[in-house]
């Protein structure tokens, strides 16, 4: 238990961190009246590819901060303590193909920025994987992020000129893909019902029948 407790307190300190420094990002921004809207990903340019790496970081005011930091840090927080073999990797997989999908097919005309496409990802990753491992586990937390986010979906559809939402297509499939790549790392637990009956062999006077494992009799 205790070792436990050590790592959920290290998952917060890490997600802490990181979105202490986001916000000091935008704080440095902001109050030097800086433009780090070039540090975005301007797509199919040579001179943006670093964006890749740099657009989760970037937002342009405090309101689109302060709308993705509470599910970038749970979906985070949930992938970092209860998916932890899994979880740089799959992280970093959403981290990169999100900012590579949207620099190869979003719209060419403004900078794209923000974490909602690694929001995006991480809610993909984690409804795909409960679907891919079919775990209780798995499934209750895949249920969750539907029930909390379900409405985030429709941020995938054309709309507002100032939303990426190919940014948030981009994370998406890259979640998804993540979650098909990552399945079968982690050890799958299984229950009663994934496994088959086991038939012994009773040696007695009802030698004629076998015992399944419920107690069921059946004749040879």
């Amino acid at each position: 238990m205790q070792e436990k407790q050590r790592t959920l307190k290290s998952v917060i300190q890490l997600v802490l961190g990181f979105v202490i420094f986001i916000w000091l990002v935008e704080a440095v921004e902001q109050f030097l009246r800086l433009d780090f809207g070039t540090f975005g990903v301007l797509p199919r340019t040579w001179e943006s590819l670093s964006g890749i790496l740099t657009m989760p970081l970037i937002h342009s005011d405090w309101g689109h901060l302060s709308a993705n930091t509470g599910p970038l840090a749970l979906m985070s927080g949930v992938i970092l303590y209860l998916y932890q073999k899994v979880a740089w990797r799959a992280i970093a997989f959403i981290w990169i193909g999100a900012g590579a999908l949207t620099w190869l097919f979003a719209r060419p005309d403004a900078y794209h920025i923000g974490a909602s496409g690694v929001i995006y990802g991480m809610a993909g990753f984690l409804v795909s994987y409960g679907i891919l491992r079919r775990e209780v586990k798995s499934i209750a937390i895949a249920c969750i992020i539907v029930f909390l986010y379900g409405g985030m979906w429709y941020g995938m559809l054309p709309g507002d000129v100032g939303v990426s939402w190919e940014g948030h297509v981009a994370g998406a499939i890259s979640g998804i893909v993540a979650a098909a790549a990552f399945k079968d790392i982690e050890p799958r637990k299984t229950y009663d019902w994934d496994e088959e009956e086991e038939v012994e062999e009773v040696e007695d006077h009802f030698a004629d029948y076998v015992y399944l494992r419920n107690g069921n009799r059946i004749k040879k």
